[in-house]
């Protein structure tokens, strides 16, 4: 097409004299920018389209997986009450999954809850006070929302020395809690500037 009105552009200039040459070759190339304009707004329009289509195509395969993932799950819940003691690690496991999704997904895996929470309480207390059982314990009793001026829920902490620390210990104080991690250097950098706040804030 380019090469095309390129060569018009030139039978048409060598008729018209070389003084329009100029003029014609300007006046086609904007004709040409106009085209390739159109053309990129075409390719940006239907990829638009494409794009819109696989969400809607995403979103319904999701909401497919979804339901079957709770049927299977509701299934399994089911044959677990009718497991007998003892459990072994395989079923501890599968409830701690079906545990994480109640927890981390509520909107759609909420209603397996009083059932989990069901076969939880098949466990002994030996399962119960195991790794795997405290893991399921927590995903099932998550912690309650704190908001703004909510009195916090007492927790026992260990310092550097080893010694233990109850939050109500500290009950009308000020309570700076940093999370980190070993692997965050940002986290890292930040103590001497947290030394610094607590020097400042001791009295508080």
């Amino acid at each position: 097409m380019k090469k095309l009105i390129f060569t018009l552009c030139i039978l048409t200039a060598a008729s018209a004299g070389a003084q329009d040459f100029e003029h014609i070759v300007t006046r086609e190339k904007a004709a040409m920018d106009a085209i390739n304009a159109e053309t990129r707004e075409y390719a940006r329009v239907r990829n638009n389209i494409f794009t819109a289509a696989d969400s809607v195509w995403f979103l319904a395969k999701q909401a497919e997986h979804d339901s079957l993932e709770y049927i299977r799950n509701g299934k399994v819940l089911a044959a677990m009450t009718l497991s007998e003691p003892p459990f072994d690690y395989a079923f501890l496991d599968e409830l701690y999954l079906i545990a994480q999704d109640v927890m981390n997904r509520k909107e759609i895996f909420g209603g397996l809850h009083t059932p989990a929470v069901a076969v939880y309480e098949r466990l002994d207390d030996e399962e119960k006070a195991s790794e795997m059982g405290e893991l399921i314990r927590r995903a099932l009793s998550p912690l309650p929302e704190i908001m703004p001026g909510d009195t916090l829920p007492d927790a026992a902490l260990r310092d550097l020395d080893g010694v233990t620390h109850n939050l109500s210990d500290y009950r009308g104080k000020f309570v700076l809690l940093d999370m980190w991690s070993s692997t965050c250097a940002p986290c890292i950098a930040m103590f001497p500037k947290l030394g610094e706040f607590q020097e400042v804030n001791s009295n508080r």
